[in-house]
């Protein structure tokens, strides 16, 4: 009788460990969400506003006056511009408003100006800033008539659906770097702009010290 229960109970075992054997292995496989990309955000040279920069130079200088227009924000130019006794812009009506874009338009395309926005053609340029909506973008530029030499101009843009407007552009210039070493190193320098718009570095020419191999 126990041997009869022991056939018995191996045969259950044999049954359970058999019964599965022709069937497939079940798989298991997991669910791999792909996360959408983000889009790139541009900063260098391609970035829009980077362009629409340089563009306003490239209109400077081929006199294109209308798109300059459009794209000039009056009321912050004249509002940087006008004096105490200076009506506001929104006091200004159609025509007064007009007028002074006109004079900021001259002002972009003025080629006798050897630092005018028309004589200087952007070959690179990134973002600096933005802040509240304001843009700030730095333009590396050569000569527009040829030549190595480098300026660099800044543009405060803000967008207005698919169009920036411009609200100020200078010029842009490094600060003299003063040397540390001593209180005399940088005695009597200072930057001095020539006729050409070119930028030097000049000292004061100063008497030099008497030496006792020369003759009073």
């Amino acid at each position: 009788f126990i041997i009869g229960g022991v056939v018995v109970i191996a045969g259950s075992l044999l049954w359970l460990l058999t019964k599965d054997a022709g069937k497939k292995p079940r798989t298991t496989t997991d669910t791999v969400v792909e996360k959408p990309e983000l889009p790139k955000i541009e900063y260098g040279w391609k970035a829009p506003a980077v362009q629409d920069a340089a563009k306003m130079h490239a209109d400077a200088k081929s006199g294109n006056r209308t798109p300059l227009t459009v794209r000039l924000s009056g009321a912050d130019l004249w509002a940087a511009k006008r004096g105490e006794d200076d009506p506001a812009w929104d006091d200004l009506d159609k025509l007064e408003q007009n007028a002074k874009l006109e004079l900021f338009v001259d002002e972009l395309v003025d080629a006798s100006n050897p630092k005018g926005v028309a004589n200087w053609t952007p070959y690179n340029g990134s973002i600096l800033s933005e802040d509240m909506g304001v843009i700030t973008v730095r333009l590396q530029c050569t000569p527009a008539a040829g030549g190595i030499e480098k300026r660099d101009f800044e543009w405060r843009l803000r967008q207005e659906g698919e169009r920036y407007k411009v609200l100020a552009w200078s010029r842009f210039e490094e600060p003299v770097k003063v040397d540390k070493g001593g209180p005399k190193s940088m005695k009597g320098v200072e930057k001095v702009e020539l006729s050409d718009g070119s930028v030097v570095i000049e000292r004061t020419p100063e008497p030099l010290a008497h030496l006792d191999s020369t003759s009073p």
